[in-house]
């Protein structure tokens, strides 16, 4: 260890206390030895780019790099619950790290057997997600993996430029099955698909610091809104407990009020409908979490207002064109590159306040 501690030199002083507590508090309740005492003492970066599942840690007296070797391959140990975008984060974190290493993921049994509980929570997407994914040699790419895994958030990893960032392949394919046979299960019907529809997700989230939101200027652009467009839908957060289906999430007012929220939604309205064009039909919806999911995923044009639930959605979509807000997760130091039909949108937005501003949002809304 004398000589492991030389070499890590100055990094054991940046020791994370918060990710050394989450990943003893997650040790307690997973198998003994998937977390080693090797994973605890190592470095931030090196604790954050491990996931609590990885088996076969090597405590190698050489190298940081070594303390955070993966072994011969990932296992997932996780019951994924009801957050459904964060859930998503840490299972596709877990498949790009076997992707990059050339490794087999698999659920464990206790996963597999927690997640077919009655009692567990509703996530009908990471269910039909696949459990086991066989190890590809040809995959293997240990300089981007070391250097995705570099700066990983344990806790949240789409908080980071990490593993996930090259699975958007996978995450189309299986996505896009994830959906259609949830929804079919569910006996859900989706509104017919229009092409020349804009979905907008409107997270309703008011006692979040993170959150912020859009002014026109996210909309009053020409691949935003192009003339094709003849329809916009936003799709919201049930505003009340009765009008939930009692899985989905409903909206987090804080200290704002249901009339609060209705005038703001009303503001969104107005403006679309003004900038849209008179012929276009512009409307707002709450469905269930599902079906607004796979709207979500299959809509042809798609624009998210920053949240890990759209986050995948959108990932998940392999037709629509998608955009994104650049700050959604601010410890971002570079935007993966999803291809042609994923839009990081740059225009300035309105952090949540600390306390209940409508007057003062509204205005900033429509000269923004």
């Amino acid at each position: 260890w004398a000589r492991a501690i030389g070499a890590a030199s100055i990094h054991f002083i940046l020791l994370d206390v918060h990710c050394i507590s989450v990943i003893l508090m997650k040790s307690r309740a997973e198998p003994r030895g998937s977390v080693s005492v090797c994973a605890v003492l190592a470095t931030s970066w090196c604790l954050s780019s491990l996931p609590c599942g990885v088996r076969g840690l090597k405590c190698s007296r050489s190298s940081l790099r070594d303390i955070c070797q993966v072994g011969s391959e990932v296992l997932d140990h996780r019951c994924y619950g009801t957050d459904w975008g964060n859930e998503l984060s840490h299972y596709w974190e877990n498949r790009g790290i076997a992707w990059l290493a050339g490794k087999r993921y698999a659920a464990t049994e206790g996963a597999v057997e927690c997640m077919s509980s009655p009692a567990r929570r509703y996530n009908p997407i990471v269910d039909k997600l696949p459990r086991h994914a066989a190890a590809d040699p040809s995959s293997v790419n240990t300089p981007k993996l070391d250097s995705l895994c570099a700066g990983r958030n344990f806790q949240f990893p789409h908080e980071t430029f990490g593993p996930w960032t090259v699975m958007r392949p996978f995450v189309i394919k299986e996505t896009q099955e994830s959906v259609r046979e949830s929804i079919r299960l569910a006996g859900v019907r989706l509104p017919p698909y229009d092409e020349h529809e804009l979905v907008v997700h409107l997270r309703l989230l008011f006692d979040h610091p993170q959150h912020k939101w859009p002014g026109r200027s996210s909309f009053n652009e020409t691949d935003v809104l192009p003339r094709t467009i003849r329809k916009v839908t936003i799709l919201h957060q049930p505003l009340t407990a009765d009008a939930s289906d009692g899985n989905s999430k409903k909206a987090m007012l804080g200290e704002w009020s249901t009339k609060d929220v209705e005038a703001l939604l009303n503001v969104y309205l107005e403006m679309l409908k003004e900038l849209c064009g008179p012929d276009c039909e512009v409307t707002a919806r709450s469905g269930d979490q599902l079906s607004d999911f796979a709207t979500l995923a299959t809509a042809s044009h798609v624009f998210c207002t920053g949240s890990t639930y759209c986050l995948w959605a959108g990932l998940g979509n392999g037709n629509g064109t998608v955009h994104f807000p650049v700050d959604a997760f601010a410890a971002w130091a570079s935007h993966p590159d999803f291809g042609r039909n994923w839009r990081w949108r740059r225009e300035p937005r309105f952090r949540n306040p600390k306390t209940p501003g409508l007057a003062e949002l509204i205005d900033w809304i429509k000269t923004h």
